[in-house]
């Protein structure tokens, strides 16, 4: 397998891992954090923010509904609810270390990249071209964040 088929594979499994833990965050596990959360009102587009409290509720309605799909007793219910929450834990983990296999992953990539373009460009462009796009960089960081917040729209 060569390296563009494995860097391929590795954030195809990156997406599908966060598609599925975005999923379990938004609508199953219940959040143990003290602050608030912006969404954004589908009918008329405007940010609502949620408290603690509404956080609380719309943890209760994901555990009913699991209960419900899953049939759980009262007795499984606990049990369940724990090793789920520890099921979740092990997710976030895992995500937050393929993060940061992830950032070297593009790091060396750009290395590569600018290693081949090195004999293109000059100095100076290399420079700038690396404040824009260097993983490293704080414009690639803004850019990250703004799409990662594009994406909770």
């Amino acid at each position: 397998m060569n390296t563009k088929t494995k860097v391929i594979l590795a954030f195809t499994v990156i997406f599908l891992l966060g598609f599925t833990t975005g999923f379990l965050f938004n609508h199953v596990v219940p959040v143990t954090e003290s602050t608030q959360v912006e969404e954004k009102n589908e009918k008329n587009g405007q940010w609502q923010q949620y408290s603690d409290k509404d956080r609380e509720e719309r943890e209760r309605r994901a555990q009913r509904w699991l209960t419900n799909q899953l049939d759980l007793t009262e007795e499984q219910q606990d049990e369940f609810f724990d090793k789920f929450g520890n099921y979740h834990s092990d997710i976030r983990g895992l995500v937050r270390e393929q993060r940061g296999q992830e950032h070297e992953l593009i790091k060396n990539l750009y290395f590569d990249f600018r290693t081949e373009i090195s004999s293109i460009l000059e100095d100076e462009q290399i420079k700038i071209l690396d404040s824009h796009f260097h993983p490293d960089s704080v414009q690639f960081g803004r850019q990250r964040s703004q799409q990662q917040r594009r994406g909770r729209n």
